[in-house]
């Protein structure tokens, strides 16, 4: 741990360090050199850093350094002689004297750290602006460079233009920007009070005098000799050397002109004679070349204002999120128009732009320079987003199908169905298991609605009433359909329960049918043949002992046999009139035995081996 270290034997010095403040117009070098000074941030540990800035035909520790500092114990290899210097502090920030160089020199900077680990930044200023920025590295570091500036790369060298003079002319090919030099906002490419991308890559200033009428200039590129997309802005500026005090006036990026369509072109404020404003110039997405630049007399009648009205995303029915908007661009930049704002419910602003605000009618009252400008806005508020849900079972597979309406909102294409651990997406869907359902979507403009809804369990019944029976005429036929919740029944004789009870007088065929129907609209049928016959009638003698009733007789093809209630009689043959077993299949239906027997006409015995007794039938 760096903690464990000990000082050495020689004592922090509490040194002033000189410092030379850089004034605007004034300079401490001659015309044709620089002024540079040195300042640098210690780390935890100030007593490990020595530094020198050397000429490059120099060594470190020769003595001739340019400027130094640090402990002298830590020096270049073996420490330093004949070099008055101070140990730092921890986390402290110095600034050297400043010295004059010329662009034609070459330069290093040269660091040392007795432990290491670095840590120490360092900030080369040239004309009062950060013109290089080194961050120190292990035991050390050597950094060369040259201060050479591009014409008017720093604000406090700028050159001077004037009003309704001659056009000021120059290139930003070779120019740099500073650290932390100031930039105007990105507002977009047709907007004043900006430019259309943010940051900087080539910048040049100037510096320029209000006449002391004063009044309304403008500012322009859109000259013969400027050959690329260029970018202005205009500062008021209290102190050159501190990008701090930059105050933006208005900047611009494109306006159409005669000489092409990327030039620049804004209007100043209503200015006072006698101020002092820098000028900004620059290319788009670091475009360089030559450039033209021209400063006259306009009038405040120049003096336009666009608007921009960005009505609520959602209403505020659906999310109450009150984010409309009115945005204001005046040619002459926000910051010179005084703005007077008066909207709904006591609403009252003096910013050139208002929101977030509720949907109504909002009334500006603006002027610049004399001139007034009023007008009214209304923000909207869009229609509620709503859901239209509609299923269809699929009884087949035993799932539904189902779709989403969307009603108002921007441009919805999704909708999400989660019940419980289930869940897919989709306007229209299929598969979907019964039970609770929720139904969401989200449009374009982050509006959100969703709906509750129920699906039923789908699965057809399964409908047996069982085989086609036989019996007498007045007899009572009961018929059971399934049973269940949510069912519902439709028999053919008009009936609606799960069960039917079907009687009739009237000997012959009856077909009896039943639709069951669950909840999800699935449904089932089933149907049973009932023969009814005239047990009244026949030939003689048609029961046999123990009450067994035959019937009919004559028959034709089909067979009918009744029992009393608790007689069983195993089984029945049929013989024909030569004593020859005629061959059938007998059915037995409780009570009822039948067979169905494709015979010539003439006379039969049927006979009950359980009573041993016979009758006779006929066949017709």
């Amino acid at each position: 741990m760096k903690t464990t270290k000990q000082f050495s034997r020689w004592l922090p010095c509490l040194i002033c360090v000189s410092v030379t403040s850089v004034v605007w117009g004034q300079s401490p070098c001659p015309l044709d050199s620089l002024p540079l000074n040195v300042s640098l941030t210690t780390d935890d540990w100030g007593y490990e850093l020595y530094w020198e800035l050397i000429d490059a035909s120099a060594e470190c520790g020769d003595g001739s350094a340019l400027l130094w500092g640090g402990n002298p114990e830590v020096g270049c290899s073996e420490g330093v002689e004949g070099l008055p210097s101070e140990t730092y502090g921890n986390n402290v920030f110095y600034t050297s004297a400043t010295i004059c160089v010329s662009e034609e020199d070459s330069l290093v900077l040269i660091h040392r750290d007795s432990y290491g680990d670095g840590g120490t930044e360092f900030v080369i200023a040239l004309g009062g602006n950060e013109a290089f920025g080194f961050g120190g590295t292990g035991e050390g570091n050597d950094w060369a460079f040259q201060p050479i500036l591009a014409v008017a790369d720093l604000p406090c060298l700028a050159e001077s233009i004037y009003a309704d003079s001659a056009n000021w002319v120059g290139s930003t090919v070779s120019a740099t920007v500073s650290p932390n030099e100031p930039s105007p906002p990105s507002l977009g490419c047709d907007s004043f009070g900006g430019w259309c991308e943010s940051g900087l890559s080539n910048t040049v200033w100037l510096s320029w005098e209000v006449p002391e009428e004063g009044g309304v200039f403008e500012i322009s590129t859109c000259n013969e000799q400027t050959t690329f997309d260029t970018q202005l802005a205009l500062w008021q500026v209290a102190d050159c050397a501190d990008f701090e005090s930059y105050d933006l006036i208005n900047s611009n990026d494109d306006a159409s002109c005669d000489f092409g369509p990327y030039r620049s072109t804004l209007l100043t404020p209503c200015f006072e004679g006698g101020e002092t404003m820098m000028l900004q110039i620059d290319g788009y997405y670091g475009e360089t070349g030559t450039v033209e630049l021209s400063i006259s007399a306009s009038s405040a009648e120049s003096w336009s204002l666009s608007a921009e009205v960005e009505d609520l995303s959602c209403s505020l029915q659906t999310t109450f999120n009150p984010d409309g908007s009115i945005t204001m661009n005046s040619n002459v930049g926000s910051s010179s128009v005084s703005w007077d704002w008066e909207g709904p419910f006591g609403f009252n602003s003096q910013q050139s732009s208002i929101g977030p605000l509720l949907p109504g009618v909002y009334s500006l009252g603006a002027s610049f320079c004399g001139q007034s400008f009023s007008q009214t806005f209304e923000v909207q508020e869009p229609a509620p987003l709503n859901l239209v849900v509609s299923l269809s079972p699929d009884c087949a597979l035993g799932s539904t199908s189902a779709a989403v309406e969307v009603f108002g909102g921007q441009g919805v294409d999704q909708a999400t169905w989660t019940s419980g651990t289930f869940g897919t997406t989709g306007l229209e869907v299929s598969g979907l298991p019964g039970g609770l359902f929720e139904v969401n979507v989200v449009d374009e403009n982050g509006c959100e609605a969703s709906e509750m809804i129920w699906i039923e369990d789908v699965g057809v019944p399964e409908v047996d009433l069982g085989p086609d029976q036989f019996g007498c005429a007045g007899d009572a036929f009961t018929l059971i359909a399934p049973l269940g919740s949510g069912l519902t029944y439709e028999w053919s004789t008009g009936q609606s329960s799960a069960l039917a009870v079907v009687q009739t007088d009237a000997p012959g065929t009856l077909v009896v049918g039943v639709e069951v129907v669950d909840g999800a609209g699935c449904g089932a049928t089933d149907s049973v043949i009932l023969t009814l016959d005239d047990c009244t009638t026949g030939l003689g003698n048609t029961t046999l002992s123990d009450g067994i009733h035959v019937y009919p007789n004559p028959f034709d093809d089909h067979i009918r046999v009744q029992v009393p209630e608790g007689t069983e009689i195993g089984s029945l043959e049929l013989f024909d009139v030569t004593g020859r077993k005629v061959s059938c299949s007998w059915a037995n239906q409780g009570r009822f035995w039948s067979t169905n027997v494709n015979v010539p006409a003439g006379t039969y015995t049927l006979w009950s081996p359980a009573s041993l007794e016979t009758i006779r039938l006929m066949k017709n």
